[in-house]
C-alpha cells in the first residue's frame, strides 16, 4: 500500500453526516480546481474540473455556468478571482462550456464511507 502511507482517515457519524459532507465537499473543491492562465495554445483562461466532477454535473443536470458557480462558492477569494476572470475572458464565446477544462482524477484524494455510518438502518 505505498500509496496509502501517510493519508488520513476520518471518520464520518451519522448524527453530523449532512454537514460533514458537505465540508468534505468543499475540501475537494478547494483540492482540486485550479486555473490555468492564458498559453499559446489557448488564448484565454481556463477553470481546470477533475473529470469526476464531470460525471457528476452530468448526472444531476448541471449546466457548465451552474457547476462553476457551485465550485466557486467554495474556493479562497484569489481562486474565486481568478475563476471569474476566466469566465469574463470567455463572454462572447458561443459555448460557455468552453472555460473548462476536464483534468484526471487524482486518486490520492478519495473518501470511504463504512457501510454502517452512512446506511445505519441497514446493519
Amino acid at each position: 500500500m505505498h500509496g496509502a502511507m501517510g493519508m488520513q482517515v476520518r471518520v464520518y457519524t451519522p448524527k453530523r453526516l449532512f454537514q460533514q459532507l458537505e465540508a468534505a465537499k468543499e475540501e475537494y473543491i478547494r483540492a482540486t480546481v485550479g486555473v490555468r492562465p492564458p498559453d499559446h495554445q489557448h488564448r484565454r483562461g481556463r477553470v481546470l474540473l477533475p473529470k469526476l466532477v464531470e460525471a457528476y454535473a452530468r448526472d444531476v443536470g448541471l449546466s457548465p455556468e451552474r457547476l462553476l458557480d457551485a465550485a466557486q462558492r467554495c474556493l479562497p477569494e484569489s481562486v474565486r478571482a481568478a475563476v471569474q476572470r476566466c469566465r469574463q475572458q470567455q463572454q462572447g464565446t458561443t459555448a460557455s462550456k468552453a472555460v473548462v477544462e476536464w483534468a484526471p482524477h487524482r486518486q490520492g484524494f478519495r473518501y470511504l464511507l463504512a457501510r454502517d455510518l452512512a446506511f445505519p438502518h441497514l446493519s
